[in-house]
């Protein structure tokens, strides 16, 4: 998770999470740049705040868009 900008929009009452592309490659290096901006697309749109963001989140969101052709 990309942590280098997030302190700079960080306030004394709110916190940014950034997850970026290079981290959904880190799971799935074979996805080109345009699916791992899919990927993050469509985490964001059925985040659940309840669960939250995270590496299991994105890696499944991953698998149900791009599963592995055999």
């Amino acid at each position: 998770m990309s942590e280098s900008n997030c302190s700079k929009y960080d306030t004394e009452d709110e916190i940014f999470i950034s997850w970026t592309t290079e981290d959904v490659r880190e799971l799935r290096p074979e996805l080109t740049d345009d699916q791992c901006r899919k990927v993050l697309r469509k985490v964001k749109d059925d985040h659940d705040a309840n669960l939250g963001i995270s590496w299991d989140i994105i890696e499944n969101v991953s698998y149900d868009m791009y599963p592995i052709q055999v």
